[in-house]
């Protein structure tokens, strides 16, 4: 039976006194619980706020702050669209005035580094021109303390089309005395002058404060570039000072350049001659736009590293000069080499380019998920990291993607194939641990594992069940005739791989790929 409203509120509260652990599986449990508020009722969501503000405010990075967070993060989904909530269509509608107050007293309730408190932004954000005059209000003054969470609520504006940008502009430029979000409020301004969604750049007015504010940054970041690093360092805060620096930085660069301030032109000069790629990139296209012919030649030369590439073509098209961009940096080749440099270089990767990257094949085909043939590039890239280094194969085209397992066994077909076989998406193309499987896919892996002792397998331990477009496969470690190895048993074969002399060559889940992409590439390229 069903819980009333009230009931699975008040079982909510209940639940937010107790005391938390902050395991992730009581984390998991507490957000299927309330996944109730993706359709809750405004008074239920305002009598929530209200209840939450009526009692102590957990401490921030505390397992009860960690548990509000999830809390805050379902009701969000409430009005915020996300894969599988579409937006509802009165999504943009004016929440009652009850329920806005409660949201902003909610928000200023909770602790500075709340871990969940910028939620209550993102309903802030897909509102009408209240709330977003209200998120607006609260950017300006008491944004969300990590960069992060606080560039999280802004996102919506980049794709709405349905609010006028003077609900936000000029308020969301106060904040910009709070580095943490000083970057992404620059950022939309920018993005809403390039394209067109205002007449005048909504910082003109503020120009002199945004060249004084390029000038500290760029003079910090020269201070971190020539400041030795002592033992004391944290490395990790540093790493963080200078990506929070040039965030900012590069959104000044494009800020000034689009004002059209030529009052900036020393301070781009001073930001082009630091040694961050991104910065001298975004300095040299700032300067280039503002007429300065040294700005242009040094964007042109910086097409020659691959991981400034992309964005030096794309600034090239956009200001009429591409062609002086050198064939060799503008082929499709060099294009790929850019977006796999690019991606390696991402802090989610790697965080920093391979020092060599070379073209090992590239072919057009038929691929999953594509209608037309597709143009791929294999790249082998190289980092030398002191007395440590290794090297890697990737792929561009139809997906960016190199894996961690060294691949250099592997014939030039089968990469490929391990590509096409990560890159799959099906619904009836997954994969199942076989510590989790119900009675009858635990029935399935000892079919398969029979038929593979029976073939003179040996030392048999199942991995993963399979499932691929209706047939059922068994990824198992193994060994024949005493060689180590990985085999994947369907309803017609068993396909072995030996395991490679290296530890780090591919495991169970890349030889699965392997196995699903020449079953896709042979089908798409009979």
């Amino acid at each position: 039976m069903n819980a009333s409203p009230s009931d699975r509120l008040s079982e909510l509260l209940a639940e937010l006194q107790r005391e938390a652990s902050g395991d992730r599986a009581e984390l998991a449990a507490s957000s299927r619980r309330c996944n109730w508020l993706q359709q809750a009722e405004e008074r239920e969501a305002q009598a929530l706020l209200e209840a939450l503000v009526a009692q102590p405010a957990p401490e921030a990075g505390s397992p009860a702050d960690a548990r509000l967070a999830v809390v805050l993060a379902q009701l969000e989904r409430r009005w915020r669209p996300t894969e599988g909530n579409p937006p509802k269509a009165t999504r943009v509608k004016s929440l009652q005035h009850a329920l806005r107050e409660a949201i902003v007293a909610a928000y200023r309730h909770l602790a500075e580094g709340s871990s969940g408190r910028h939620h209550l932004l993102g309903i802030l954000a897909v509102g009408a021109e209240p709330e977003m005059r209200g998120l607006a209000d609260l950017m300006a003054e008491d944004p969300p303390a990590n960069p992060v969470a606080a560039a999280v609520p802004l996102w919506p504006l980049f794709t709405r089309t349905d609010y006028q940008p003077g609900w936000v502009f000029p308020r969301l430029l106060d904040g910009l005395s709070h580095l943490c979000v000083a970057s992404s409020v620059l950022d939309l301004s920018n993005y809403l002058m390039r394209h067109q969604r205002v007449a005048r750049h909504p910082a003109s007015d503020r120009s002199r404060q945004l060249v004084e504010l390029l000038g500290a940054i760029v003079g910090r970041l020269g201070q971190l570039e020539t400041r030795p690093v002592t033992p004391e360092d944290s490395l990790e805060q540093m790493r963080d000072a200078v990506s929070e620096s040039v965030a900012l930085a590069v959104a000044l660069c494009d800020a000034l350049a689009l004002i059209g301030d030529k009052e900036a032109i020393g301070k781009l000069y001073q930001a082009m001659d630091l040694g961050h790629r991104r910065l001298r990139v975004e300095s040299a296209a700032a300067l280039a736009r503002l007429g300065e012919e040294e700005g242009k030649s040094v964007l042109v030369d910086l097409a020659e590293e691959p991981a400034a590439r992309l964005r030096v073509l794309a600034y090239a098209e956009e200001l009429g000069m591409i062609d002086r961009v050198p064939q060799e940096h503008r082929s499709p080749e060099s294009r790929a080499e850019g977006e796999l440099v690019a991606w390696l270089a991402s802090p989610n990767q790697l965080g920093l380019p391979p020092q060599r990257c070379e073209l090992v094949d590239s072919r057009k085909m038929f691929w999953p998920g594509y209608d037309d043939p597709v143009e791929c590039y294999l790249f082998r890239f190289h980092y030398d990291l002191g007395d440590r280094g290794f090297s890697g194969i990737g792929i561009t085209g139809p997906l960016i993607h190199s894996f961690r397992a060294d691949l250099s066994s592997l014939a030039i077909e089968d990469l490929y194939a391990i590509f096409a076989g990560f890159g799959a998406q099906h619904d009836d193309i997954f994969e199942l641990d076989v510590k989790k499987l119900s009675p009858a896919g635990k029935s399935d892996v000892a079919r398969l594992e029979r038929r593979l002792h029976d073939a003179g397998y040996a030392k048999i331990a199942p991995v993963e069940l399979g499932y691929f477009l209706g047939e059922k496969t068994l990824v198992a470690r193994a060994e024949r005739d005493e060689q180590q190895g990985i085999v994947v048993a369907d309803a017609q074969a068993e396909h072995w791989y030996p395991s490679p002399a290296e530890p780090t060559g591919p495991g169970p889940q890349e030889i699965y790929c392997l196995y699903k992409g020449r079953k896709l590439l042979e089908a798409f390229n009979a």
